[in-house]
């Protein structure tokens, strides 16, 4: 699975945990550090890079930083892991933008969680 499969089933998540909100996918080939999707809901707006076994560079943590502190705190970046095991068990972590402290890591299990993900960030959106 790739990090563009990835993005397309948070999306799809995120609009069915949060009907009537509006994902912009913003990354290209042309221009670095800005995050792969915002998501806006209910007023406020979350920006959301995605990882698949990596780590964001410097400058997309840089971006990221800038975007947590304008946006009050909703800029993240999502570390899509597949276990190592016959099972391949899957999971996520995220992370603040701002800081790169990890706010969550979500259970194993054996499909992608971009459903916890999307319940995640629908929390920020609520509160």
């Amino acid at each position: 699975m790739t990090e563009a499969d990835l993005k397309r089933g948070l999306k799809a998540a995120l609009l069915a945990m949060m009907p009537g909100g509006f994902a912009v996918r913003h990354e290209d080939r042309f221009t670095a550090g800005v995050p792969d999707l915002s998501w806006t809901w209910n007023g406020r707006t979350t920006w959301i890079e995605i990882k698949k076994d990596t780590e964001p560079t410097a400058v997309q943590r840089a971006v990221l930083a800038r975007l947590g502190f304008a946006s009050g705190g909703r800029a993240i970046w999502i570390d899509y892991r597949a276990g190592r095991s016959r099972a391949k068990m899957r999971y996520g972590e995220i992370y603040d933008g701002r800081t790169g402290e990890r706010l969550a890591e979500l259970e194993r299990q054996a499909s992608w969680p971009h459903l916890e993900i999307a319940a995640y960030v629908k929390t920020w959106h609520l509160g």
